[in-house]
């Protein structure tokens, strides 16, 4: 991300007052068989007096990742220049909050930009970003503070960090950084400083690093962005000399053949680093948009899914639609062939990465970000989206307009990672009656809880069959709700991230 971030620091600070598609597991609803193909605009007709046809209409859900990127690299999004130790920690849990109230469900935080850290690690320092001195104690814990809340609000966390990046060579530098404590692990490229992924050691820190995360925090995943080997040095080794490397390790692979056997490494590290720790949770790698570009960097995310050493790819797909070189749906429909590399048993699902930092430039409108979503859900590979980045996404204009016209409500998270679209271990759905305006359900054995949904009419055709978009309106482990009149409601089970069938409907007279 390093191309947006760099763009980002253009703009101004953003204000944060402010600050579904499926019945299984992250795969369009089976209520309709042509929920992928269309989601229709609503119907201006008032849905008072339609009930529900079982026999001719058709539902949509959606079960949705809605993330955002919460950058700390230069303070973009946070501490954004705050000093004080209090009030960066309310900062952190406004903007988490903000995330929220947008209807997101999952924030990745950066807490590691540069090889330094923003939790207590034994293994890095902490960030100059919060203190202005690397390695000096903030007398908090960002990371812990971003947990409690995030799991608090209801939403998932995952630690976003840049492995191989180590910042200016210029860069004043704590006396226990690694870079310092091991030289030789450091390559220089530019003005700038990066571990070398052919030393077996650095794989070993990277894989050490993924285990204290996941093992100090009640984590949800791992994730890494677009740093691989730098932009650049693809057919200039003049400043790169991994040659006696090459010489030990390079096993008669060509030389490119050999780096990217090197960032396979670094994938597989932090894969294992995390599934051995705790095999539910998830590592995601966020390359650029476009496949070649990721290439350039010596990555090849196909060969990653083939390994089975990810369980998502988010691909940054910064593009809009009718762009000269990357439309954005053409673009978005690159990484289909990517996400099946391994065979229909491991295909993984993509979460693709949108930019709200460019809202303003030409071709991006607010009813830009409206069809992309819109191109995301008709694809039943994508489970949903990551915004770059929280300011942006939570400034107050074009907040207020995701809440009215994208997220209208919040969503249930998909499943996440090999097998996401198969429904084996979800719980039976539901039988659900009515009492006056009171929807009942029976207890599911082996559930952990229940989603109901309003159905909100979308359209209409002229022998009368309705599209209904299924909206939630509550979930946790109630057995009963008292609906409102001339509405229609469903309801689903859910045992972790297994999603039942959609109960039979039921109209509230």
């Amino acid at each position: 991300m390093k191309k947006r971030i760099a763009e980002t620091i253009r703009i101004s600070t953003i204000c944060l007052a402010l600050c579904l598609a499926v019945t299984s597991c992250g795969s369009k609803s089976d209520l309709d068989p042509d929920s992928g193909k269309t989601d229709p605009k609503p119907d201006p007709t008032p849905a008072e007096n339609y009930k529900y046809n079982a026999a001719k209409d058709k539902i949509l859900l959606y079960h949705e990742f809605r993330a955002a990127w919460l950058t700390t690299v230069g303070g973009y999004d946070w501490p954004a220049g705050i000093k004080d130790a209090y009030a960066q920690q309310t900062s952190l849990r406004n903007m988490i909050h903000s995330i929220k109230s947008v209807n997101c469900n999952v924030v990745i935080m950066q807490v590691c930009c540069n090889s330094d850290a923003m939790w207590d690690s034994e293994i890095l320092p902490w960030s100059s970003v919060l203190t202005g001195t690397q390695g000096k104690d903030p007398g908090y814990d960002p990371l812990d503070i971003a947990v409690q809340t995030a799991h608090g609000d209801g939403m998932e966390i995952h630690a976003w960090i840049n492995p191989m990046r180590i910042g200016s060579a210029t860069s004043a530098r704590a006396d226990n950084h690694p870079s310092k404590l091991h030289p030789d692990w450091v390559q220089q490229y530019g003005s700038n400083l990066y571990w070398d992924p052919a030393n077996p050691e650095v794989i070993e820190y990277l894989n050490s690093m993924a285990k204290e995360l996941m093992t100090k925090y009640d984590l949800d995943g791992l994730h890494i962005d677009d740093y691989f080997y730098p932009d650049g040095l693809k057919g200039d080794a003049k400043e790169w000399d991994d040659s006696e490397e090459y010489a030990l390790y390079g096993g008669g692979l060509s030389l490119e053949k050999w780096r990217e056997s090197n960032i396979n490494k670094v994938v597989k590290a932090l894969y294992d680093g995390v599934h051995s720790v705790k095999p539910d949770k998830v590592f995601g790698v966020s390359p650029a948009g476009r496949l070649p570009l990721t290439r350039y960097l010596y990555a090849d995310p196909v060969q990653w899914v083939e390994q089975g050493t990810v369980d998502y790819l988010a691909p940054q797909v910064y593009w809009h639609h009718g762009h000269s070189t990357a439309p954005f749906l053409p673009t978005m429909n690159t990484w289909k062939e990517v996400a099946i590399a391994g065979g229909a048993a491991n295909q993984i699902p993509v979460i693709t990465g949108l930019a709200p930092y460019r809202l303003g430039e030409t071709g991006f409108t607010n009813e830009e970000f409206k069809q992309e979503v819109e191109d995301c859900r008709k694809a039943d590979w994508v489970i949903g989206n990551i915004w770059f980045r929280t300011a942006h996404l939570i400034a107050l204009s074009f907040a207020n307009y995701v809440k009215s016209n994208i997220y209208l409500k919040e969503s249930l998270i998909p499943k996440v990672g090999k097998g996401f679209n198969n429904t084996t271990g979800a719980p039976a759905a539901p039988t659900v009656s009515l009492s006056g305006k009171v929807i009942k359900w029976n207890a599911v054995a082996g559930a952990d809880g229940y989603a109901l949904y309003e159905l909100v009419k979308q359209s209409s055709t002229t022998s009368g069959a309705v599209t209904w978009k299924a909206e939630l309106v509550t979930k946790g482990d109630m057995l009963q709700y008292s609906g409102s009149s001339k509405k229609n409601y469903a309801v689903l089970s859910y045992k972790g991230k297994n999603y039942s069938k959609l109960s039979s409907v039921v109209y509230v007279e």
